[in-house]
């Protein structure tokens, strides 16, 4: 008895990984031609939020509230002023200085944060000639109106400030003690409390550079730093490493809900994104979209990254799955820099 077997030829399907839910409309927020723009995610509309000639000087620093509502921007060339703006087509508000007593010289600031949804708070630098004060001083702002409450204060620590906690009541310090002998310098990184003189050493290693960049965890209790000594130091705020890459850096961005880091690492034509799960501390990569790296941040929902790579023109805006690393391309050809991204509907955006 004569047994035909009909053969087919199969075509391999892919393994497709698990498709994650999209993100919640939002919106990118991007200066260029000395303006600030609003565009949505699909690149179909882009609209005006401000020019930033009304503000005068030189624009410095534009800081985002983390659920995209206010804008701080500060300007200005030998002394900076802060201004702080709540919806597109209403003038900018201007944050007052220190008093002269306290603030005798220009005044630089360093750092914007959030505290409430209708509380800013802002660390700055002035100097007298001799020495370097930090200040930190609390705004509220309502409708449109902005006043200061509170008072000026100076944080306690001796050591040259670099970020603020996420509530404003830490600020990060750093402390260079020189070498001696055989022995190399080190850098100590310190989280000093506003209200009392508690303090905590976060982190210590060996090198004379402070940090470039200090980011907090949302709920303050985790702080990435990057100095060129060492690289990229994850740290609990109670000064426990979590995980140190020497190659790591700069651009990073912690999710809002304090879950997961995301940040670089590698070098030119070999850039990786690193998603980093505080909970579990587990680690994931996978290859950075075209483009060196620029800006680093999640949607408001934290179900997907936003990465900004150079272009042919430019910058592009790339949308990325973080469980996969799966990329599309959003926006392309901005020339000037993505300062944030910002629930579509709120305040600031349209």
């Amino acid at each position: 008895m004569l047994t035909v077997y009909l053969l087919r030829q199969g075509v391999p399907q892919p393994i497709l990984p698990p498709v994650a839910a999209n993100p919640a409309p939002y919106t990118v927020l991007y200066t260029q031609g000395g303006h600030i723009w609003a565009a949505e995610q699909n690149g179909q509309r882009h609209e005006l939020i401000i020019h930033l000639d009304t503000l005068g000087g030189q624009v410095n620093r534009i800081d985002l509230a983390p659920d995209g509502r206010m804008l701080a921007i500060t300007a200005g060339g030998g002394t900076e002023q802060g201004w702080l703006l709540s919806a597109p087509g209403i003038a900018a508000q201007p944050l007052l200085p220190p008093p002269s007593a306290l603030a005798p010289g220009p005044l630089t600031f360093l750092d914007t944060v959030w505290p409430g949804p209708h509380s800013v708070t802002v660390l700055v630098q002035t100097t007298d000639g001799k020495s370097v004060r930090p200040l930190i001083g609390s705004y509220t702002h309502i409708d449109t109106a902005v006043t200061l409450h509170g008072h000026w204060s100076r944080p306690h620590g001796n050591g040259r400030a670099i970020s603020l906690s996420p509530n404003g009541q830490q600020v990060l310090e750093a402390l260079a003690y020189s070498g001696k002998g055989s022995f190399a310098g080190q850098t100590v990184i310190r989280l000093q409390h506003l209200d009392r003189r508690q303090e905590s050493i976060a982190l210590r290693y060996l090198g004379s550079h402070f940090p470039e960049a200090a980011r907090w965890s949302p709920d303050g209790g985790t702080v990435a730093i990057w100095s060129p000594d060492i690289g990229l130091a994850i740290q609990k705020s109670s000064g426990r490493p979590v995980e140190l890459v020497q190659d790591g850096g700069t651009p990073l961005a912690f999710s809002a809900l304090s879950a997961d880091l995301a940040y670089v690492s590698g070098k030119p034509g070999a850039w990786m994104i690193h998603v980093l799960e505080l909970h579990g501390e587990k680690d994931q990569a996978f290859s950075a979209p075209a483009g060196a790296p620029q800006w680093l941040g999640w949607t408001p929902d934290a179900r997907a990254l936003l990465y900004v790579g150079s272009g042919k023109i430019g910058s592009d805006v790339w949308q990325i799955e973080p469980g996969s690393g799966q990329a599309v391309r959003i926006l392309t050809g901005i020339t000037g820099q993505v300062l944030g991204i910002g629930r579509t509907g709120t305040s600031v955006k349209p």
